[in-house]
């Protein structure tokens, strides 16, 4: 199954986050004008995702979502259920804040880039090429894990 691609607007910054926690490709521009952002999800082929109704109703783009939620998990859920989306083979491969998809660290770039003192606690450890971003599990993925698995109930049995 291809997944879909996503442009979420300057309303949904959270559950951008949590699409590319996903490792769902999900642009996100949130002082792009309204006409834009439509021409833009149009052009890439992305389904804009947006809080407003009107920009869906008036611009009318190719593909879209009205997110009826407030708390970015159940407007997660939603997403997930409006394309019967399944969890990927891993979580946390997609930078979380520029989108580009992560590659494994070299031992040079945990050196230059992650903090002295958890340098050798890293074992699992993965580097965004576009923003220079270094990512490795901790405290942090596994509270996100945990919060995940109010959308896919199957991580309670993985955590």
């Amino acid at each position: 199954m291809i997944r879909p691609a996503f442009l979420a607007d300057a309303m949904l910054g959270r559950l951008c986050r949590w699409l590319r926690v996903l490792n769902l490709d999900t642009a996100y521009y949130p002082h792009l004008p309204d006409p834009q952002l439509v021409h833009l999800a149009d052009r890439e082929q992305r389904c804009l995702l947006t809080r407003d109704k009107a920009l869906i109703t008036g611009l009318q783009p190719d593909c879209s979502l009205l997110v009826l939620h407030d708390k970015p998990l159940d407007q997660l859920s939603q997403v997930v259920d409006h394309w019967s989306l399944s969890l990927p083979g891993q979580l946390f491969r997609r930078c979380l804040l520029c989108n580009h998809p992560l590659e494994p660290a070299t031992p040079a770039q945990i050196t230059n880039l992650a903090p002295s003192d958890s340098r050798n606690m890293i074992q699992d450890c993965w580097y965004c090429a576009c923003c220079s971003r270094l990512y490795w599990p901790g405290s942090h993925t596994r509270r996100m894990t945990r919060q995940l698995s109010q959308v896919f109930p199957s991580l309670c049995n993985e955590s």
